[in-house]
């Protein structure tokens, strides 16, 4: 009979949580305080202004995708080729490069993007 090892549930590593040891991993990390605290000063503000604006801001990005669909579908004025040419890639090969690219940074820098991100939620429910 094979040996294997049961993985405990999700309660059990709950019960099993240990605060003090997220503690230390914060404090043994090199985290730069005064950069954090930017990332999430900016996530504030985001969240703010998001919260207070998101109407004008859904309006104006429809009517820019709405007009550059409506130029380039009526007026063939959008010239692609020359954009992707301009870019060097394809759109596909951007997007999914910009995604890697974004990801990556992230995990390199977890403290800030964590820091920017309780700061957006605290500034959308303030």
């Amino acid at each position: 009979m094979k040996n294997t090892k049961i993985e405990p549930s999700l309660i059990d590593q709950m019960r099993a949580f240990n605060f003090s040891s997220v503690i230390q991993t914060v404090k043994d990390a090199k985290i730069d305080w005064p950069i954090a605290g930017i990332f999430f000063g900016s996530g504030f503000l985001t969240g703010f202004l998001f919260k207070r604006y998101y109407k004008m801001f859904i309006i104006c990005v429809s009517v820019g995708l709405v007009l550059i669909w409506g130029l380039d579908h009526f007026f063939h004025i959008i010239d692609w080729k020359t954009i992707n040419n301009f870019i060097g890639d394809s759109p596909a090969t951007q997007v999914d490069s910009f995604f890697v690219t974004a990801s990556s940074w992230i995990v390199h820098n977890v403290a800030f993007s964590v820091s920017f991100c309780i700061g957006a939620v605290l500034g959308v429910f303030i």
